[in-house]
């Protein structure tokens, strides 16, 4: 099964400590049972300090200036469910021959 992932930063006006705690300890299943459509699940997403300062922009006194801001950082997943139910046998991936 595959979950397509949509991720996303946002930098708050007080202090979040995102790289503090246990990464992706907390969540919301409150859209994972959507009837027949496939739901998804919300995710609090871990700020690594050296992966968040890679995916970051810019380079020098710009990039130190977007790292200042890393306490007030927090990260989002929102992540769809693929196979949720017990009726839907999933889908298949496979290689298409290389030329």
């Amino acid at each position: 099964f595959l979950h397509p992932v949509i991720a996303s930063l946002a930098i708050y006006d007080e202090p979040v400590l995102g790289y503090r705690g246990a990464p992706q300890s907390v969540a919301s299943h409150h859209f994972a049972h959507r009837g027949p459509e496939v739901g998804y699940f919300l995710e609090a997403g871990p700020i690594h300090p050296m992966l968040t300062s890679v995916a970051l922009p810019g380079f020098g006194k710009d990039h130190h200036d977007v790292m200042e801001q890393l306490p007030n950082v927090a990260g989002h997943l929102a992540l769809m469910i693929d196979g949720f139910h017990d009726d839907v046998v999933g889908g298949s991936v496979s290689l298409a021959p290389s030329s």
